[in-house]
């Protein structure tokens, strides 16, 4: 619902829709990026057509469990592996 945001807001809002489709065309088979398909916008709402993505937030799974140490070392490791790919596609996480 546009009306919830400032017209700056919606300003970079359009700034990160186009940072994700530029992300989503260099990532196509990237497995943990999420891929992002198109950006629509009305008069009242702003649609952003993402890859459907199921289990819930993530830093609620990462406070509900008890992780060994490989575990937490394989999700760093693929954590990294990730932003070194959107690096080297000119494309910093923040």
């Amino acid at each position: 619902d546009r009306r919830r945001f400032s017209s700056e807001s919606i300003v970079h809002m359009r700034n990160e829709a186009k940072n994700l489709e530029a992300l989503s065309t260099v990532a196509k088979s990237h497995p943990h990026i999420v891929q992002f398909y198109d950006y629509f916008e009305e008069k009242d709402y702003i649609y952003l057509v993402m890859e459907l993505l199921v289990g819930g937030e993530l830093y609620e799974d990462v406070v509900s469990r008890v992780y060994t140490e490989s575990h937490a070392r394989y999700m760093i490791y693929v954590l990294l592996k990730t932003v070194q790919y959107m690096h080297a596609h000119n494309i910093v996480h923040r």
